[in-house]
Protein backbone atom coordinates (compact mmCIF):
# COMPACT_ATOMS: atom_id res chain seq x y z
CA UNK A 1 0.00 0.00 0.00
CA UNK A 2 1.29 3.30 -0.59
CA UNK A 3 0.89 6.26 1.73
CA UNK A 4 -2.35 7.90 -0.10
CA UNK A 5 -4.01 4.29 0.01
CA UNK A 6 -2.89 4.08 4.33
CA UNK A 7 -4.59 7.24 4.68
CA UNK A 8 -7.33 6.18 2.71
CA UNK A 9 -7.94 3.09 4.66
CA UNK A 10 -7.58 4.94 8.36
CA UNK A 11 -10.51 7.29 6.98
CA UNK A 12 -12.48 4.95 5.93
CA UNK A 13 -11.54 2.68 9.46
CA UNK A 14 -13.27 6.11 11.22
CA UNK A 15 -16.18 7.58 8.90
CA UNK A 16 -16.00 5.19 5.82
CA UNK A 17 -19.51 3.07 4.48
CA UNK A 18 -19.39 -0.41 4.46
CA UNK A 19 -19.47 -0.29 0.63
CA UNK A 20 -16.27 1.55 0.79
CA UNK A 21 -14.44 -0.56 3.30
CA UNK A 22 -15.00 -4.01 0.56
CA UNK A 23 -14.09 -1.59 -2.43
CA UNK A 24 -10.79 -0.88 -0.64
CA UNK A 25 -10.69 -4.35 0.76
CA UNK A 26 -10.71 -5.69 -2.72
CA UNK A 27 -8.99 -2.92 -4.86
CA UNK A 28 -5.72 -2.55 -2.83
CA UNK A 29 -3.26 -4.98 -2.29
CA UNK A 30 -2.25 -4.87 1.34
CA UNK A 31 -5.18 -3.30 2.64
CA UNK A 32 -5.69 -4.42 6.56
CA UNK A 33 -8.71 -7.14 5.41
CA UNK A 34 -9.22 -8.14 9.22
CA UNK A 35 -9.99 -4.05 10.40
CA UNK A 36 -12.30 -3.81 7.25
CA UNK A 37 -14.03 -6.90 8.08
CA UNK A 38 -14.40 -5.56 11.31
CA UNK A 39 -15.64 -2.00 10.05
CA UNK A 40 -18.16 -3.57 7.57
CA UNK A 41 -19.70 -5.71 10.52
CA UNK A 42 -19.90 -2.72 12.78
CA UNK A 43 -21.87 -0.16 10.22
CA UNK A 44 -22.76 -2.15 7.11
CA UNK A 45 -25.28 -3.78 6.29
CA UNK A 46 -26.13 -7.11 5.26
CA UNK A 47 -25.21 -6.90 1.47
CA UNK A 48 -22.11 -5.21 2.94
CA UNK A 49 -21.36 -8.25 4.14
CA UNK A 50 -22.51 -10.48 1.19
CA UNK A 51 -20.07 -8.72 -0.62
CA UNK A 52 -17.03 -8.51 1.21
CA UNK A 53 -17.55 -12.65 1.89
CA UNK A 54 -18.27 -13.07 -2.21
CA UNK A 55 -15.28 -10.91 -3.05
CA UNK A 56 -12.84 -11.17 -0.08
CA UNK A 57 -9.85 -13.47 -0.10
CA UNK A 58 -9.19 -14.32 3.78
CA UNK A 59 -12.57 -13.01 4.42
CA UNK A 60 -13.66 -14.69 7.77
CA UNK A 61 -16.91 -16.32 6.40
CA UNK A 62 -18.66 -17.37 9.86
CA UNK A 63 -18.06 -14.34 11.38
CA UNK A 64 -20.09 -12.72 8.14
CA UNK A 65 -22.60 -14.91 7.62
CA UNK A 66 -23.51 -14.95 11.60
CA UNK A 67 -23.81 -11.05 10.63
CA UNK A 68 -25.74 -11.71 7.38
CA UNK A 69 -28.28 -13.52 9.74
CA UNK A 70 -28.83 -11.31 12.40
CA UNK A 71 -29.03 -7.89 10.48
CA UNK A 72 -29.69 -9.28 6.68
CA UNK A 73 -33.17 -9.59 4.83
CA UNK A 74 -34.39 -12.57 2.90
CA UNK A 75 -32.18 -11.08 -0.13
CA UNK A 76 -28.60 -11.14 1.74
CA UNK A 77 -29.23 -14.58 2.65
CA UNK A 78 -30.52 -15.88 -0.92
CA UNK A 79 -27.15 -13.81 -1.73
CA UNK A 80 -24.92 -15.77 0.66
CA UNK A 81 -26.13 -19.20 0.11
CA UNK A 82 -26.10 -19.22 -3.52
CA UNK A 83 -22.55 -18.03 -3.46
CA UNK A 84 -20.77 -18.84 -0.26
CA UNK A 85 -19.59 -22.84 -0.60
CA UNK A 86 -20.56 -24.39 2.51
CA UNK A 87 -23.02 -21.79 3.73
CA UNK A 88 -24.78 -22.59 6.45
CA UNK A 89 -28.23 -23.32 3.87
CA UNK A 90 -30.71 -24.37 6.87
CA UNK A 91 -29.74 -21.39 8.69
CA UNK A 92 -30.14 -19.09 6.23
CA UNK A 93 -33.34 -20.67 5.57
CA UNK A 94 -34.65 -20.28 8.45
CA UNK A 95 -33.78 -16.79 8.58
CA UNK A 96 -35.90 -16.54 5.03
CA UNK A 97 -38.70 -17.76 6.14
CA UNK A 98 -38.76 -16.03 9.18
CA UNK A 99 -38.30 -12.52 7.25
CA UNK A 100 -37.96 -12.81 3.77
CA UNK A 101 -41.04 -11.94 1.48
CA UNK A 102 -42.41 -13.70 -1.00
CA UNK A 103 -39.75 -13.49 -3.63
CA UNK A 104 -36.95 -14.28 -1.30
CA UNK A 105 -38.90 -17.46 -0.22
CA UNK A 106 -39.42 -18.19 -3.96
CA UNK A 107 -35.81 -17.29 -4.74
CA UNK A 108 -34.24 -19.40 -2.22
CA UNK A 109 -36.74 -22.37 -3.32
CA UNK A 110 -35.85 -22.32 -7.13
CA UNK A 111 -32.10 -21.12 -6.81
CA UNK A 112 -30.45 -23.46 -3.73
CA UNK A 113 -29.69 -26.61 -4.54
CA UNK A 114 -29.33 -29.75 -2.14
CA UNK A 115 -31.28 -31.49 0.41
CA UNK A 116 -31.52 -29.02 3.14
CA UNK A 117 -33.36 -26.92 1.13
CA UNK A 118 -37.26 -27.33 2.05
CA UNK A 119 -38.84 -25.94 -1.23
CA UNK A 120 -42.51 -26.70 0.01
CA UNK A 121 -41.96 -24.74 3.20
CA UNK A 122 -40.38 -21.63 0.91
CA UNK A 123 -43.14 -21.85 -1.39
CA UNK A 124 -46.01 -22.13 0.95
CA UNK A 125 -44.72 -19.00 2.59
CA UNK A 126 -44.12 -17.22 -0.50
CA UNK A 127 -47.99 -18.24 -1.59
CA UNK A 128 -48.86 -16.92 1.82
CA UNK A 129 -46.96 -13.80 1.84
CA UNK A 130 -48.25 -13.06 -1.95
CA UNK A 131 -51.94 -13.79 -0.77
CA UNK A 132 -51.35 -11.25 1.46
CA UNK A 133 -50.22 -8.43 -0.11
CA UNK A 134 -53.19 -9.04 -2.57
CA UNK A 135 -55.28 -8.89 0.16
CA UNK A 136 -53.97 -5.68 1.29
CA UNK A 137 -54.18 -4.40 -1.85
CA UNK A 138 -57.80 -5.36 -2.57
CA UNK A 139 -58.62 -4.21 0.54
Amino acid sequence: MNESQKEKQKELLSEGSGCDCCVLAKDVPGADIQALQSRVMEIGDGDDCCEFAINIPGADIPALQARVLEIGDGDDCCVFAINIPGADIPALQARVLEIGNALSCSEFAMNIPGPDVDVDALIDRAEALQGCAWELHDG
